[in-house]
């Protein structure tokens, strides 16, 4: 009978020390002299050279990089068509190294096929304290608690304002702490008529009353769309403050309407297009665009520095500085690691380099040029309040349950809630009646739609 406990002790023991080794591999000195092969999912080989093949050469000359392309999507019409395939790549070529988009990160690591970074990051005293909290934050969110993969950069948004036209009519400068509603407000204070200049412009996906207004709820954390439950909820006190305030900036005359001007024509190169924006030209006082909008503006000080806007930037607003959609924050690939590899210490020591302070530094003006480093230490500009874009955090809610449904409910569910609050703005029905129709078609839809 001891012997009997002992033996099951045993293994039972055996199994805890395996269960726990899983994800907590001992590290192993990578060695610059022995040669390596890392096998790497990525767009193409060229692209793939030339954003990061090339330095990692330099510095690691033992090892040699075998790139697997994505699989081509382009005629593939649904998100399950798309899975199969990169599954099929991946389960066939076994990469060492994935570049994953954040709603495929979540995916596999819930299936158990990427590697925990957790005990390699604290094993080798990695220094992830310097990378903005914001997107580690958020990675190990759709990693259900464990840290699956790290990103070098990132997109944000923020609002841009013209110190031109607000030093000219002595109104005070937006501010990183600013609501949607005291944005709005101080929009509301330019028009054409009083100002020469409109208050506020947005782009092109905020192109309706309806979309702008969706956009500036979630970024103040309030939610529609309950996927889980099958349950849309927009006809309530908190959504209908939302659409009044946009309301009333359009009715100000505040809000700068796109138009064909602003979009690129044959033979318009995209220095044509950048010198005629309206808040190049004074037109606009404040304008929301992404990061990369920066470069834009400092070669428009290259270009004509004599016209050229005095500008700033703060952050896009929120219901307070923790939260924000992904309006705000968006990255693009996640770098993981396959959880079946052979070669983890090696997939490991590439992943480390491309995201270090090093490689951060001689990427900024090429690979990372229109892009934001994940450390933040590495992006110069005493000049401008680049803060703003490293100030709020990535809300996982519209990433993680979006992904749920298929296309064709957001097609359906946009066109008609478009034309409802195009109908309640201009007096044919109250918002109230625009809200309880959009709630009853979006909860129709939603109660038909396939998950």
């Amino acid at each position: 009978m001891r012997k009997n406990i002992i033996g099951i002790s045993t293994v039972l023991l055996l199994l805890f020390l395996f269960g726990c080794s899983k994800d907590n591999d001992k590290l192993i000195q990578f060695n610059t002299k022995e040669k390596y092969v890392v096998k790497v999912l990525y767009e193409s080989e060229s692209a793939f050279f030339t954003n990061y093949g090339a330095l990692l050469s330099a510095k690691y000359p033992n090892l040699e990089f075998d790139v697997i392309p994505l699989p081509n999507t382009s005629n593939l019409s649904n998100r399950e068509e798309i899975q199969v395939a990169y599954d099929k790549v991946i389960n066939e070529q076994q990469p060492d190294i994935l570049f994953l988009f954040p709603d495929q990160l979540e995916r596999y690591g819930s299936l158990g096929q990427l590697y925990n970074l957790d005990s390699l990051i604290s094993q080798d005293g990695f220094d992830i304290d310097n990378m903005l909290p914001a997107i580690t934050d958020y990675i190990r969110s759709i990693g259900s608690g464990k840290l699956y993969g790290l990103t070098p950069n990132f997109y944000g948004m923020g609002v841009y304002y013209n110190k031109d036209i607000f030093d000219k009519y002595q109104i005070p400068y937006p501010t990183d702490t600013m609501s949607w509603e005291e944005l709005m407000l101080l929009a509301q204070r330019f028009s054409p008529d009083s100002t020469s200049s409109y208050g506020i412009r947005f782009g092109s996906n905020h192109n309706s009353l309806f979309q702008l207004a969706l956009n500036i709820g979630t970024n103040n954390n309030l939610k529609f769309l309950d996927v889980q439950n099958k349950k849309i909820t927009i006809s309530t006190f908190s959504w209908k403050e939302i659409f009044e305030f946009v309301f009333d900036t359009y009715q100000a005359n505040s809000m700068y309407q796109l138009t064909e001007d602003d979009h690129s024509k044959p033979g318009m190169t995209h220095q044509d297009l950048l010198l005629q924006n309206p808040f190049i030209t004074n037109e606009v006082a404040m304008t929301v665009e992404g990061n990369y909008f920066m470069n834009d503006l400092k070669l428009v000080e290259k270009l004509d520095s004599q016209s050229a806007p005095k500008w700033d930037v703060v952050a896009l607003p929120s219901n307070s500085n923790e939260l924000s959609s992904e309006d705000s924050i968006w990255i693009q690939y996640i770098l993981a690691i396959n959880s079946k590899s052979t070669n983890k210490q090696t997939a490991w020591e590439v992943i480390k380099y491309i995201n270090s302070e090093e490689f951060t530094r001689v990427t900024l003006k090429s690979t990372l040029n229109n892009s934001l480093p994940s450390r933040r230490n590495s992006l110069l500009d005493g000049q401008h309040n680049v803060d703003a874009f490293y100030k709020l955090r990535i809300n996982p809610y519209v990433s993680k349950n979006s992904l749920k449904l298929p296309a064709d409910f957001f097609e359906s569910f946009n066109s008609f809630a478009n034309l409802q609050i195009s109908e309640a703005y201009q007096g044919n029905i109250t918002l109230d009646e625009a809200l309880a129709s959009i709630e009853e078609k979006g909860q129709e839809l939603l109660s038909t739609s396939k998950d």
